[in-house]
């Protein structure tokens, strides 16, 4: 167990990570963008180019905060809502440990903060709180959408929405068949993150050392 909390410290420390909290703040403001009808052009309005916005959202460009508040504000993100976007990684490591750490208070927070956020990490911390609260059928229902959501996952996000995937799949094994372990056992063949593999390991032996689920 410790061994599991001391790599997912490490890990947010790592700086090299937060490269990809920059896709998911573009996936949500293209999903506010569209939601309010606006257009490029009228979102960037006195903030930046259009262009500049495109890239944004395709995740293109490491984008300057200060365009990245000003864009989130147009779009109705609150401040606190944009901490969870601009930290996600870290946020996604934080509730992995407190998932290990039976701390369900600080999962909750997450999603309760992120409420409408429909990019796919943040169904992944709704994956993980269904599944903590064995509300599985609601989990098997994020499952099916994460399923169709991996060519665009990071390798991180892939990683730790297969490890849940076999944790589901041990809690209640009628819901889902044998594939999540195919998809924890395919993800875990091509991952180059040791210290990942590692946490997968950790987390699977622990489902195997406890007689009841987690």
């Amino acid at each position: 167990m410790s061994m599991i909390l001391d790599v997912l410290s490490q890990r947010k420390n790592d700086n090299i990570i937060h490269l990809s909290n920059q896709e998911i703040i573009g996936i949500e403001i293209r999903r506010k963008r569209l939601e309010l009808s606006y257009t490029l052009q009228g979102l960037c309005f006195d903030i930046c180019s259009p262009s500049y916005l495109c890239k944004i959202e395709r995740n293109q460009i490491q984008a300057n905060n200060y365009i990245l508040q000003e864009i989130c504000e147009r779009v109705s993100i609150s401040s606190e809502q944009q901490q969870l976007l601009f930290h996600s990684y870290e946020v996604l490591l934080e509730s992995v440990e407190a998932f290990v750490k039976d701390d369900i208070d600080v999962l909750n927070s997450f999603v309760i903060k992120g409420k409408g956020f429909e990019n796919y990490r943040y169904r992944i911390l709704l994956f993980m709180k269904y599944i903590y609260d064995g509300e599985l059928y609601l989990a098997k229902g994020i499952y099916n959408e994460l399923v169709k959501l991996l060519s665009s996952m990071q390798d991180i996000d892939m990683l730790i929405f297969s490890i849940f995937s076999v944790i589901l799949e041990y809690k209640s094994s009628y819901l889902l068949d044998d594939k999540s372990v195919t998809l924890y056992n395919s993800v875990i063949a091509v991952s180059t993150d040791c210290t990942l593999v590692n946490i997968s390991c950790s987390l699977l032996i622990l489902l195997r050392i406890n007689a009841a689920p987690l």
